[in-house]
């Protein structure tokens, strides 16, 4: 193989796989939100987790940062269940939360009261 021909074939390698993650990233959605507790005061550490309806397994799962963000990204445009979870606070559950394809769903903040 000649390096021009072995040049062009990287050259449409690339090309294919640029295009392709643009293609997925515009079919994924993303789910995005900040722990709460009623005073407003951030809630680090806070376990979340997606799962799909009439699933007893989570299909994905985090812990919110120090600013209590937590940020689910690559899902797919399906209805999700997320779950909010830290000690000395009652769970916090969200059914029925629709990713739509490339859009991010912000929750805003999501309150844990005790």
């Amino acid at each position: 193989m000649s390096r021009r021909r072995k040049v062009a074939t990287v050259a449409l390698y690339l090309a294919l796989m640029i295009l392709s993650s643009t293609a997925w990233s515009q079919v994924a959605g993303r789910i995005s939100g900040t722990v709460t507790d009623p005073t407003g005061s951030v809630i680090p550490g806070a376990t979340i987790s997606l799962s799909l309806p009439g699933g007893e397994t989570a299909i994905a799962s985090q812990s919110s940062n120090e600013g209590g963000l937590f940020i689910f990204s690559g899902l797919q445009p399906v209805t999700y269940i997320l779950s909010i979870e830290s000690a000395g606070f009652s769970k916090y559950l969200v059914r029925g939360l629709k990713v739509n394809p490339g859009i991010e769903t912000a929750l805003g903040d999501d309150l844990l009261s005790k």
